[in-house]
């Protein structure tokens, strides 16, 4: 039996031992562990042995049993092994396949897109299809999240003065200024450039939100201002002139602020009139009233490009002369109030006053072009106590401001009237109110309506009876109601609804008020700002608040019209 085994051809059986106890099963696991433990260190140790030891280490992908087959075999069959321990991996790009975006079938998109149409197509109909049930009420709700409905608040300084709105992107509004004259200066918004009490300045804030974009403080207190007559840079775009006391004349640019020139003479607080180019510079040129002594006046020619001295080619020993128009006949008619208490009105044709003038200044020939194309600067009605206006071909509105006592204290009478034919007319409302003051209108135009028409007013209304409040020995304090209507007429039916209403304070010395009425004449306005076809009311108030330290507090304010005509359909007052 040994010898069989010896030569590998016997059979040498096992040694079998049980054991009842734990203690044993682990002596025989552990005697097991050191067997192949040492086996496997004799393995490594031996590399020259051909064969692999039999007993305790199976080696399932290598039959031969040869170490170096061994090794080369794990790695072509599986491409890495370690520790004897193969690892799967997968060859080849087969697996990218797992991570592929699958496409989507034609009926999978066509379901999608029909979706998301449905979806929108939802929101549109409620949006735009369904109606309101209050077709007043939808309209002020979308009208009040408009960004054109706003206001803007300055301190120590009264608005004054025409509304100018210059066109661009967007529209830009230019206001006169005033100076705070009473009780306490503020350094309010304009605490970097104070204005002079004394004095006055002109100031641009943004049409759609009100924000400041400049503004030009002035020593002398401007009165008038027009923005869309003459050009006096040559940028094709027309500039501000700018006249009042003590004479101020300007020229400043809309978009900008710059001032392009100042007149060193001292003409009179109207605007000038515009002529032709009579210097051949090619910029239209002014005609003014020169103050240059007491009661010692004339009429002198000035470039509009630099504001110089073209010619003087009239002297008056007039207090006051008041050009009065300039026709196309290029005749300038004028009045002069003489020292002997007379007055006397003449017109004067303009190359009878280019004569007088010497001729290397002026060139006297004025073209036919130069003649037909004659442009005059708006200007302010000459009687603020009286207007009168066609509204339609059928419509007249006639407004007169009575006074009644010396303080400022006034009856306002308003008729509009009915005109079918040449000599026949018909009063179809009236308003006469004690205590007030009728102030400019804004006029509302309906296009292809030609017996719809409208306007806005504002009035200044007293307190009846109502003894002002003295300060001190020279300051007394007034307080009033300032209220805005508006008009709106269908042929002869007319509705009136009362826009706003707010209490103002006047501090006034010797007669001198401010805010001062006549100031405040023309503080409405009616445009549209964004063209979208609905326009926009624009107002502006000044008043003292003597709870804040006797400051002056001016307010811009910009509604929609439209809000204020919807109220119509809620009052019902004639």
């Amino acid at each position: 039996m040994s010898t069989e085994h010896m030569s590998g051809k016997g059979y040498t059986a096992l040694r079998q031992s049980v054991s009842n106890t734990d203690t044993e099963d682990e002596d025989e696991d552990d005697n097991v562990a050191r067997t192949l433990d040492n086996i496997s260190k004799g393995a490594d140790r031996n590399t020259e042995t051909n064969t692999v030891y039999d007993k305790g280490c199976f080696y399932p992908l290598d039959e031969t049993r040869n170490v170096a087959n061994r090794g080369k075999n794990c790695r072509k069959m599986l491409g890495y092994c370690n520790n004897d321990i193969p690892i799967m991996v997968i060859d080849g790009d087969s697996h990218l396949d797992l991570w592929k975006r699958r496409e989507m079938s034609l009926l999978r998109r066509l379901c999608l897109a029909i979706s998301i149409l449905l979806c929108v197509a939802t929101v549109l109909i409620f949006l735009y299809a369904l109606p309101c049930d209050n077709e007043v009420t939808c309209l002020v709700i979308s009208e009040q999240q408009s960004p054109l409905t706003w206001d803007k608040t300055l301190q120590g300084v009264e608005l004054h003065g025409p509304i100018s709105v210059i066109p661009g992107s967007p529209d830009s509004l230019i206001f006169l200024l005033r100076g705070q004259h009473y009780g306490v200066n503020s350094s309010g918004s304009l605490k970097q450039q104070q204005i002079p009490s004394e004095g006055g300045g002109v100031l641009s804030v943004q049409g759609v939100s009100g924000t400041p974009l400049w503004w030009v403080t002035l020593k002398r207190l401007p009165l008038e201002i027009d923005c869309f007559a003459l050009d006096t840079d040559g940028s094709g775009k027309p500039d501000c002139i700018v006249a009042g006391e003590k004479g101020l004349l300007v020229s400043i640019e809309p978009t900008t602020g710059m001032i392009h020139w100042s007149s060193a003479i001292h003409t009179y607080s109207k605007l000038p009139v515009l002529l032709p180019d009579i210097d051949s510079d090619g910029i239209d040129d002014l005609l003014s009233v020169e103050i240059m002594a007491e009661s010692i006046l004339g009429l002198v020619l000035l470039s509009g490009r630099n504001g110089q001295v073209v010619g003087r080619p009239l002297t008056r020993d007039c207090s006051s002369i008041q050009i009065i128009s300039f026709n196309s006949n290029v005749t300038v008619s004028y009045s002069c109030d003489e020292t002997n208490g007379k007055r006397s009105t003449k017109s004067v044709p303009l190359k009878e006053l280019l004569d007088t003038v010497n001729s290397s200044q002026v060139g006297k020939k004025l073209t036919s072009k130069s003649q037909t194309s004659l442009r005059g600067f708006t200007v302010s009605n000459h009687d603020a106590n009286m207007y009168n206006w066609e509204l339609t071909p059928f419509h007249r509105l006639s407004i007169q401001n009575r006074e009644t006592h010396p303080d400022e204290f006034y009856q306002a009478n308003i008729n509009l009237t009915l005109h079918k034919v040449a000599n026949e007319s018909h009063l179809i409302w009236s308003h006469v109110n004690p205590n007030s003051f009728a102030m400019e209108p804004a006029i509302l135009t309906m296009t292809g309506y030609p017996y719809m028409t409208g306007f806005v007013i504002k009035f200044w209304q007293w307190p009846h009876n109502e003894q002002p409040e003295r300060i001190n020995s020279s300051l007394i304090k007034r307080r009033l109601t300032e209220r805005v209507q508006i008009v709106l007429m269908n042929c002869t039916e007319v509705h009136t609804i009362n826009a706003s209403q707010i209490e103002i304070v006047q501090l006034c010395r010797d007669g001198d008020c401010q805010p001062s009425l006549h100031l405040q004449t023309r503080s409405v306005a009616i445009v549209d700002l964004n063209r979208d076809g609905t326009r926009e009311l624009i107002s502006y108030r000044s008043s003292y608040d003597l709870e804040k330290s006797q400051i002056l507090t001016s307010q811009i304010q910009i509604v929609k019209l439209n809000m204020e005509v919807s109220k119509l359909t809620q009052q019902n007052v004639d």
